[in-house]
């Protein structure tokens, strides 16, 4: 596991995993972070992102959510997602904070667009050179 180590892993979580009783979601999260993996998790939609953080938190971890808007992480380039700008994944990984990201895109010039997770999994997968994207 310690060749893992400083390099992040993208876990796409769908709703029912959110919800799911008796989970091992946060002890798993805890368990990358202990070995020095910087998990970055991608919920399916806005109100699972919230249920996961205050799941996440109440665990004993810290995460923040985010939406594309945050820091012009999901720029929308006409019908397409732009390059990811993980910056703000860096920062926040780098200091031991889980991010949960709701998959919206951020239109500078018109309405934000909601996006697949798996899309958005694999574009933080690749910005992050991740080792893994579940």
């Amino acid at each position: 596991m310690n060749a893992f180590a400083g390099k992040a892993f993208v876990l796409r979580v769908d709703e029912s995993a959110a919800h799911a009783e008796g989970s091992t979601l946060t002890s798993d999260l805890a368990f990358l972070y202990s070995h020095g993996v910087r998990p970055i998790v991608v919920a399916p939609d806005a109100s699972t992102a919230r249920t996961l953080v205050r799941t996440i938190n109440r665990a004993g971890n810290m995460a923040v959510g985010l939406d594309g808007a945050d820091a012009a992480m999901l720029p929308q380039r006409g019908p397409r997602l732009g390059n990811i700008q993980a910056g703000i994944l860096d920062t926040l990984t780098l200091n031991g904070y889980i991010p949960v990201v709701q998959p919206t895109s951020f239109a500078p010039f018109g309405e934000d667009v909601e996006l697949q997770a798996d899309d958005v999994a694999q574009a933080i997968a690749a910005a992050t050179d991740a080792i893994r994207a579940i």
